[in-house]
């Protein structure tokens, strides 16, 4: 049996919204991404509502860490209607990991409303193979800059 709160179901979705956004940081950072994310997910199980207005929010910012997350992250977008839901983007490659042109490509067409965008790309001979950056022209211009590098050191 299903039990129902009146005053939970009378709420406005512009309330519900507030207190989503205001349990997550609204800006990437390391130390915070994973417990956004799991509060997000906390959020998606508790109703249909919640589910509705936090699962957006998972494919805010995405922290991308290896070539198969990239893929996961891609097919989650290419499942969506929506192609704005990207803002912001880290993209940390290792050195054994190799990006290949067509996944970067499929992700940055669902980038449209990229607000930021952070590479964190080690530079060595023989590296630069490894990550095809030619994706970066299909991202809108205002969205590519470039970290100093002691900030960059944060996105570990």
């Amino acid at each position: 049996m299903r039990t129902t709160l009146p005053l939970f179901s009378a709420l406005p979705n512009e309330l519900l919204r507030q207190i989503v956004e205001s349990s997550i940081p609204s800006t990437f950072h390391s130390t915070t991404y994973k417990q956004r994310q799991s509060t997000l997910c906390s959020f998606c199980l508790v109703s249909r509502r919640f589910r509705d207005i936090a699962q957006p929010h998972l494919l805010q910012i995405v922290w991308i860490k290896s070539p198969e997350q990239l893929e996961q992250v891609v097919d989650r977008l290419d499942s969506t209607e929506r192609k704005d839901l990207v803002c912001e983007v880290v993209l940390r490659a290792l050195p054994t990991a190799c990006y290949e042109a067509a996944p970067l490509e499929r992700f940055a067409r669902h980038g449209g409303n990229v607000r930021s965008l952070a590479l964190n790309v080690p530079y060595f001979e023989g590296y630069s193979k490894r990550v095809d950056l030619s994706f970066l022209q299909l991202l809108p211009s205002t969205s590519v800059y470039f970290l100093p590098r002691s900030q960059l050191s944060q996105l570990t």
